[in-house]
């Protein structure tokens, strides 16, 4: 298991343990950002494009991929006391749409299907078109 996987999966299963969710572990995410070599910045956007394109992809259910982004968006905020960087904060808030219903959806509307896809579906095109490579 690489890294990421390492990172992703801890938020999910910390969040099944307690129900809450932790920050990202400090150590973890050093030593992988390190590794990557990148800013805590770019690491942030770069991990947030791996969650969004294996979302995208079928490898991570919504579940697990959502715990991932709001682990990292509070890693952010308690250990850098910043909000995330722009690629991250748009991946976050497309799955943070899928997490309840929304005053105008009618009764049993799915909120990740209505708004969490159509949104990581734009993200992924777009780093498409712009050629942005997604590695794990």
């Amino acid at each position: 298991m690489n890294s990421l996987d390492q990172l992703i999966h801890f938020a999910h299963e910390a969040f099944s343990k307690t129900g809450g969710i932790p920050p990202l572990h400090h150590d973890a995410f050093e030593a992988a950002r390190c590794a990557a070599g990148m800013t805590v910045s770019d690491f942030m956007d770069h991990f947030a494009r791996s969650v969004a394109h294996r979302y995208h992809n079928g490898e991570l259910k919504y579940e697990v991929a959502d715990c991932a982004l709001n682990s990292l968006s509070s890693y952010c905020l308690s250990r850098h006391e910043v909000m995330l960087p722009s690629y991250a904060n748009d991946v976050y808030l497309a799955f943070d749409q899928g997490e309840y219903m929304h005053a105008d959806d009618d009764v049993g509307a799915d909120p990740e299907a209505k708004y969490t896809k159509p949104q990581i579906q734009a993200i992924v095109m777009r780093d498409r078109i712009l050629g942005v490579a997604v590695s794990n």
